[in-house]
């Protein structure tokens, strides 16, 4: 029988039912990735005349608001202006067109927080509009680990200086295993939490594709606590099964 750690979690009122959620801190998601700018701003701008554009995906579900704030409160604390930029994921070129549109209305733009998605075609406008990695000092991070984002840290000449990526494959093993684990019998956590991880070189990716090309060895690691990228809270079995997780969970 397992045992896990139980603390409590910040919630969203979105409806669900399920005895085992798999979720992601995003206030602590987006508080990460914003300290993250600070302290490249801090090293490579005047903190002083430096622009954040933050692009927010509030509007795709309330439990991605989180993610908005802790990115603002990162901001906030070190001092360094931003506006905030909703995208929808609507299009394929949206971040080219929010690029477009942003840059002849506010040139100062210096930083570019946001998707994946999103900031990969930030970076293509950039280069379309004849800025050139080497000499402007602009700094574009992403989220998800996607992998276009991947090969441009990893190549390291163009403004993505960095991609928050999740183990996902790590993640997803878990489930396989728990389900096995919960018809029989055994105890499961109510809720599988996947961390980010800020890769910022070739060094880092290619560390970050060994673990999640193995994801059975890296459970063996999250059963006992010391993965870092997956974590289990809470207990629950199927003797249990009318307990549900009621509330989308959005952090810890």
């Amino acid at each position: 029988t397992r045992s896990f750690h139980v603390t409590g979690v910040q919630t969203c009122a979105l409806p669900i039912s399920a005895n085992t959620q798999t979720m992601a801190d995003q206030y602590d998601l987006g508080y990460q990735q914003g300290k993250a700018a600070v302290e490249w701003i801090k090293a490579n701008l005047d903190p002083a005349t430096a622009m954040v554009a933050n692009m927010s995906i509030d509007a795709i579900a309330e439990a991605l608001i989180p993610r908005r704030l802790g990115t603002e409160a990162a901001l906030t604390e070190g001092g360094i202006q931003f506006m905030d930029v909703p995208v929808l994921h609507a299009t394929p070129d949206e971040g080219f067109t929010k690029a477009s549109e942003l840059m002849q209305a506010h040139p100062e733009i210096n930083v570019w927080i946001g998707p994946d998605a999103d900031i990969l075609q930030v970076n293509a406008y950039l280069e379309s509009a004849g800025k050139d990695p080497a000499a402007d000092k602009i700094y574009l991070t992403g989220l998800n680990g996607d992998s276009g984002n991947l090969d441009a840290v990893a190549a390291g000449d163009t403004f993505i200086k960095s991609t928050w990526a999740s183990q996902n494959s790590v993640m997803g093993y878990a489930m396989g295993r728990l389900c096995g684990d919960w018809l029989d019998g055994k105890n499961v956590p109510q809720v599988l939490q996947v961390k980010g991880t800020n890769l910022t070189d070739a060094a880092a990716i290619e560390e970050y594709k060994k673990v999640i090309g193995d994801p059975a060895s890296q459970y063996e690691l999250v059963q006992a606590g010391t993965q870092g990228g997956v974590a289990f809270w809470g207990n629950t079995s199927f003797g249990e099964k009318d307990n549900f997780v009621t509330t989308i969970v959005t952090g810890g």
